[in-house]
């Protein structure tokens, strides 16, 4: 027996919710800081796979792609707002900067 712990942990989510699973095992889902989860039951020896699944929001395809600030909800008055029209695209950035495993004494 392993007398370590192994963390999964995933920086700056961008996301909704990561669902984890690790050899075909669905782990859990991460929605909240500090974006971690304990995957010492789970691990095996030898060869592993882990897999980690972003789930965005609709906030690129729904929301006033155009509104110059990246309002935290969308409503009918952000689509008639003239003076906080613009050209470009204000795109919100969805997904997870890095994944990282840490192993850690228990």
């Amino acid at each position: 027996s392993d007398s370590s712990q192994l963390t999964l942990q995933l920086d700056e989510l961008m996301a909704s919710v990561a669902k984890v699973s690790l050899n075909g095992m669905d782990i859990g889902h991460i929605a909240l800081p500090p974006y971690t989860m304990d995957l010492s039951q789970a691990i095996k020896k030898g060869e592993n796979d882990l897999r980690v699944v972003v789930i965005n929001s609709l906030r690129n395809l729904l929301d006033p792609l155009h509104y110059q600030t990246k309002p935290p909800i969308a409503g009918p008055e952000l689509f008639s707002d003239p003076t906080n029209w613009q050209d470009g695209y204000n795109l919100a950035a969805q997904g997870v900067q890095d994944i990282r495993l840490l192993k850690s004494p228990k």
